[in-house]
């Protein structure tokens, strides 16, 4: 069979919220684009719905999401530790809004369509030609029934976007971001599911947010249900038609899966009834690559690691992400050159890399914990409605309620011993905040491999750049 050859600007490989956004933004300055996706197109992306705090959506310069991709109307968040003795809470208004992912992706793959990207789906074996230089040039792939052969196509492009989430299809086969970007290790690794259900009982789930002192569209998260860094979130809507679970776990020291923990809370409540729609994955939950490009080649999403560390949430990073790239290609002749994703790189990483590099490190602290030293963050008063309010908006703002650092110093009094991980963390956290503020300018690897080294000192790890 003859192979079709096709040529555009970019190339998008991934068509979920990353990839899809990142296609829009990028077709916007003028650029022909195609997404490839391996999957059915109306089956990209995340399946399942995702607190996302709406700031996001502003700066990325969407609408944002209304019914019937809003999704949860809770009245109050609570943080429970595993045993449920200890709980910090938060009412409305929250600082995210609850958002039906595959709506959002059918959203941004309607938005692409009206400004001329093309997709493609059921697209398979996806693999880079490289020119002498080190820098892909086209791609060739197959279209349809793998088992017939399909349909061969190669495509040529100035720019390649992996936004094909953990895995980094491209970015393993490009030489320097298969250098400069690391394997990732089983503790940078959520294991994540999530589904939507009916309650088959609503009497049974009544009782049990009343067992815990809580009352229909309330949520719960369970924190280190698991020990170290897991979760548990249930969220029974007001109307008493659905509830959301949520669980997530590292995988690190052979806590199980986040499909396990759920099907765990199914079997064990027989007020759940049958799923509506869900999903379950492997999420980054380091901080991004130090690297995210090199000539014709960048990373966005989970590709990337643009997730927020400390809850394992990628969307609106990854929003934030596709807009970074689009700004800084635009009115570029080449789309691919250094320069321009140069920048992409340094604005990201200055801007949102400070927020994910800082939460790193507090990730990195309830990773190292046991369920008893989650409980007593909660139960001691480490975490209250307002850190656990700050952390879910994603953003690194210092506290200045008095009443939380008051909290705080009177936990420290008690436990001593949490308090003192507790402070090496936030000084960490600080460090490498600052740090990213400071990444590079300027295309210069000998000094992207001395800042790689600062960050990976000030989080008593790895550097990725050698």
């Amino acid at each position: 069979m003859d192979k079709e050859n096709l040529a555009v600007d970019v190339v998008v490989a991934g068509g979920g919220t990353a990839g899809s956004a990142a296609a829009w933004a990028l077709a916007r300055t003028g650029l022909s684009v195609m997404v490839l996706e391996r999957r059915f197109i109306d089956q990209a992306g995340a399946r399942w719905a995702n607190a996302v705090p709406p700031w996001f959506f502003d700066e990325f310069g969407i609408d944002r999401p209304k019914a019937p991709e809003l999704q949860r109307d809770e009245k109050s968040a609570w943080l429970i530790s595993r045993f449920g003795t200890c709980r910090a809470g938060m009412h409305d208004p929250m600082p995210y809004i609850g958002v039906d992912c595959r709506l959002l992706v059918q959203r941004l793959h309607s938005l692409g369509r009206d400004s001329g990207v093309v997709f493609e789906g059921d697209v398979s074996g996806a693999t880079l030609e490289i020119d002498a230089h080190g820098r892909p040039v086209a791609l060739t792939a197959r279209r349809g029934d793998t088992k017939s052969g399909g349909f061969p196509f190669r495509v040529a492009a100035r720019l390649f976007v992996d936004a094909s989430g953990t895995s980094g299809v491209l970015r393993r086969q490009a030489p320097a971001m298969a250098r400069d970007c690391p394997p990732l290790q089983p503790d940078e690794l959520c294991s994540g599911a999530n589904q939507i259900r009916r309650i088959a009982d609503q009497g049974g789930a009544i009782a049990y947010l009343a067992a815990l002192g809580l009352q229909p569209g309330d949520t719960v998260n369970w924190a280190g249900v698991m020990g170290g860094f897991s979760t548990l979130v249930v969220h029974v809507r007001s109307d008493l038609q659905t509830v959301l679970i949520t669980t997530g776990v590292s995988q690190d020291g052979g806590r199980g899966s986040g499909t396990g923990i759920l099907d765990d809370f199914v079997a064990s409540n027989p007020w759940i009834g049958s799923t509506l729609f869900g999903g379950a994955g492997l999420i980054p939950i380091r901080r991004p690559f130090d690297r995210l490009c090199a000539p014709g080649i960048a990373l966005v999403g989970d590709a990337a690691c643009q997730v927020f560390p400390a809850h394992a949430s990628g969307i609106g990073m990854g929003l934030m992400g596709a807009r970074t790239l689009a700004d800084a290609v635009a009115g570029s002749d080449d789309p691919g050159a250094e320069g321009p994703l140069w920048a992409y790189q340094s604005r990201f990483h200055r801007r949102y890399g400070a927020i994910l590099g800082g939460f790193d490190a507090f990730r990195r602290l309830t990773v190292s914990m046991t369920g008893e030293d989650v409980g007593a963050l909660v139960g001691e008063g480490f975490m209250t409605g307002d850190s656990l309010r700050l952390a879910l908006s994603q953003r690194l703002v210092p506290p200045r309620d008095a009443g939380l650092l008051a909290s705080v110093v009177r936990a420290a009094a008690r436990r001593p011993d949490i308090a003192a991980r507790l402070v090496a963390s936030v000084a960490r956290m600080a460090a490498t905040a600052a740090l990213y503020r400071l990444h590079p300018a300027r295309p210069d690897r000998s000094a992207l491999r001395r800042w790689s080294c600062s960050v990976a000192a000030a989080l008593g790890g790895r550097p990725d750049v050698l």
